[in-house]
């Protein structure tokens, strides 16, 4: 099984931190604070140079993930992100079509998509998920898989050899 590989090149990263033309990100001056830049990392406030809008497609198995944290975003900077649930093949076409900013993919892109990207693009892994086989032994029903506390919440009896 691959890792599940988010092709988020631009999420959060590139196209909401992106800031406009000729604006550059600087650290506070000595005695300020930190917090004092809303522009600042980590992102605690709505920031006037950056993105106000994100629109995204891709992979189904992480939106639901997705959902929460661009929920919480919104929260913080008002910034209103987008995500369509298309399929991870959808948010590749999308992206590469640039029809959306950022493009999320279960899988990585191959040399060949990536190469046709432009530069200062990137594949950010965001989620990972995992593959659980399940299967049917012979002669084993709930009730002969009970463990001694009584449940059936537990791997079924060793198979013989």
């Amino acid at each position: 099984m691959r890792v599940i590989t988010a092709f988020l090149a631009i999420v959060f990263l590139a196209a909401a931190c992106g800031g406009s033309a000729g604006t550059v990100a600087s650290a506070p001056a000595a005695g300020t604070a930190a917090s004092a830049d809303p522009c600042g990392v980590p992102v605690k406030a709505k920031c006037p140079t950056e993105a106000q809008a994100l629109t995204g497609a891709g992979a189904t198995f992480p939106a639901p993930i997705y959902t929460k944290w661009i929920d919480q975003y919104n929260q913080l900077t008002g910034v209103q992100i987008n995500y369509q649930a298309v399929g991870s093949g959808g948010g590749i076409k999308s992206f590469t079509d640039k029809t959306v900013d950022f493009g999320a993919s279960d899988v990585p892109l191959t040399d060949d998509q990536f190469a046709a990207l432009p530069a200062g693009v990137y594949m950010v892994p965001m989620v990972l998920g995992a593959v659980v086989p399940t299967y049917n032994i012979p002669n084993v029903t709930a009730s002969s898989a009970r463990s001694p506390s009584g449940t059936t919440r537990r791997s079924p009896p060793r198979m013989p050899a």
